[in-house]
Formats: structure tokens, C-alpha cells, sequence
């Protein structure tokens, strides 16, 4: 066997070496991401659910203090003016709240939306690279 066709099968072995080793790290740059997804939209489903009771419990809240409200102004004698006032702030409270969880499940979206934006760049990557 000649050094040519030694350098010649020395140079195929690292070759085949190379391309196993650029295999194995799209295999584990591709599980990484998909890691990834799967632990974000775990984390935006907890914290959707999170606003969703948020949401609810704020709600449920806010009627029993309408009640109490209501329940005070029927029939009393008292200066309404102070008591309406007072039922203003709590509805724009309410008001408030509502449009911060408005604001929160579009970040939420927007956050999946650009998961998916990146999980398909990283597939077209993979794809490309094979």
C-alpha cells in the first residue's frame, strides 16, 4: 500500500468520522429544541390556566362587592353620591382588570406564535442540513 493510498483511506475514516459527529449534533440540537417547545408550551398552558383562575376569582370577587353594594342601596336613605363613588371605582377596577388579562393571553399568543416561527427555522435547518 502506497502513502497515497494510505493519506487516501486515512482521509475517508475522518470523513465518515466528521459526518457521523455533524449527524449526532443535528440529532441533538433538533431534540434540544423540540425540548424546548414542548417545556414553552407546557409553561404558557400553566400560565394561561394561571390568568384563567385569576381571571375567575377576580370576577366571582368583584360580584360579591356589587352585591354588598346593591344590598346597601335598596332602599336605603344614605347620600347616594358617596355610595355611587365608591361603585364607580370598583367598576372601573373591574375595568382595569379586565383589560390586564386581555393584555396577558395576547402575550401569551404572541409567545406561541413565535415558538412555532422558530420551531419551524430550526426544522427548515434540520431539513436543509441532511
Amino acid at each position: 500500500m502506497t502513502s497515497v493510498d494510505n493519506e487516501t483511506l486515512a482521509r475517508e475514516q475522518a470523513d465518515s468520522a466528521l459526518s457521523e459527529s455533524i449527524s449526532q449534533e443535528v440529532t441533538n440540537r433538533t431534540n434540544a429544541v423540540n425540548a424546548e417547545q414542548l417545556a414553552r408550551s407546557n409553561a404558557d398552558t400553566a400560565l394561561a390556566t394561571m390568568v384563567q383562575t385569576e381571571r375567575t376569582d377576580r370576577l366571582a370577587e368583584v360580584a360579591v362587592e356589587r352585591g354588598r353594594l346593591d344590598a346597601m342601596l335598596a332602599g336605603t336613605d344614605v347620600d347616594l353620591n358617596q355610595l355611587q363613588e365608591l361603585i364607580t371605582a370598583y367598576q372601573t377596577s373591574d375595568a382595569s382588570l379586565l383589560a390586564r388579562i386581555g393584555t396577558v393571553s395576547t402575550n401569551i399568543s404572541n409567545i406561541q406564535t413565535a415558538l412555532t416561527t422558530r420551531t419551524d427555522r430550526v426544522d427548515t435547518l434540520v431539513n436543509d442540513s441532511e
